[in-house]
């Protein structure tokens, strides 16, 4: 019965504690997490942290605590590592991952980097250096993912490894360098790498989307307001980056819009959602109708904001409504298009890495 198997788990985690043996406390962890009772597992962790005696290394048991704690409450999980009486990679893994759920991935980035220049050694540890890439990815450093892996994969650090050498891939693919990334892949037969050698495939056949001038590239979602549009590229071009829309993207085969948006947002530096009151709505039952963006706008504007959603930007005129989903999203808001809305637009791109000059848009 499941019920005998806590029950033994439970004693043997008791026995860990009273005779100052943390391992037994971690592997009765392990086998109640296995049998869904990580509320169990937790609880024995924190009476081991509480009793077990000072001399005894408890650090495995506060990194075993911590990987719990964070799928409830990562902000409990910055407390617990201060715990910790000495530097781990796993303390530091724990720390970094907390600071990236708790949307501080900056912070985490700038941890990471702090305690690699102390120690080099940590950057060639595969989970370090996993969190460290991934965490440039999502804020779409890729420069610097490439910076970082690619001396450490040529080198042989990590072997085999698929994840560093998919998120390097995905680095090289978002870059214009997709001839790397098949040559990074190849021999590589899972699922993954697979995705991700269509995906170099794909650029190397058709080309992404290129505008002139070699700056920062931003895919613009927009509506029907044509001026506001003018005025939102017109700012872009002044601040040194190539604002392109869907019209602009190349459409061989006649594919479907998420296809597209599939496809080639993920090659884009950062997103501009433009959202203007094209249509009316309402809830069902009420009287009062709210301006909102057209349909087809918060579709893409959607896809595109949770695939890139540390380099997207929402721009809001007209006191159009923001659906509740995009909450989070970086947003500039204004009554009409001004001046002193395309200057919040390009400190805004300024503050998300872009190769920008925003005082350009005075």
């Amino acid at each position: 019965m499941v019920t005998d198997a806590v029950q033994k788990w439970v004693e043997n985690a008791e026995r860990g504690i009273l005779h100052r043996r943390p391992g037994h406390v971690l592997t009765s962890s392990k086998e109640l997490k296995k049998l869904g009772k990580s509320d169990v597992a937790e609880s024995l962790l924190r009476q081991a942290l509480a009793e077990l005696p000072a001399e005894i290394d408890k650090t495995r048991i506060l990194v075993d605590l911590c990987s719990i704690v964070m799928q409830t409450n990562p902000a409990e999980v910055l407390d617990l590592v201060k715990m910790g009486g000495k530097k781990d990679p796993g303390l530091l893994l724990m720390e970094a991952t907390a600071l990236g759920r708790l949307e501080k991935r900056d912070e985490a980035i700038a941890r990471l980097e702090d305690e690699i220049k102390l120690d080099p050694h940590l950057g060639k540890n595969v989970f370090i250096a996993t969190k460290l890439a991934t965490l440039y990815l999502e804020e779409g450093r890729n420069q610097e993912t490439i910076k970082f892996l690619e001396p450490l994969v040529s080198a042989g650090h990590f072997g085999r490894h698929l994840q560093i050498k998919q998120i390097l891939a995905d680095a090289y693919i978002k870059t214009g360098r997709a001839d790397k990334a098949l040559e990074l892949l190849s021999g590589l037969r899972d699922d993954r790498s697979r995705e991700l050698a269509n995906r170099a495939q794909e650029v190397l056949g058709e080309g992404a989307p290129v505008a002139p001038g070699g700056g920062p590239r931003v895919f613009v979602v927009h509506g029907h307001d044509r001026p506001s549009l003018s005025e939102l590229k017109n700012l872009l071009y002044k601040i040194g980056a190539e604002p392109l829309t869907f019209d602009d993207l190349p459409k061989p085969g006649s594919p479907t819009v998420i296809e597209l948006l599939e496809k080639h947002v993920p090659t884009f530096d950062a997103l501009v959602a433009l959202l203007t009151p094209d249509d009316e709505g309402r809830k069902r039952g009420e009287t009062e109708w709210e301006l909102r963006a057209r349909e087809n706008v918060l579709i893409e504007a959607g896809y595109g904001l949770i695939s890139r959603r540390e380099r997207s930007l929402i721009v809001a005129l007209g006191g159009v409504s923001i659906p509740s989903d995009l909450e989070g999203i970086h947003r500039v808001v204004g009554d009409e298009w001004t001046a002193a809305v395309g200057m919040k637009v390009a400190r805004r791109l300024r503050d998300m890495q872009l190769n920008v000059d925003a005082s350009k848009a005075a």
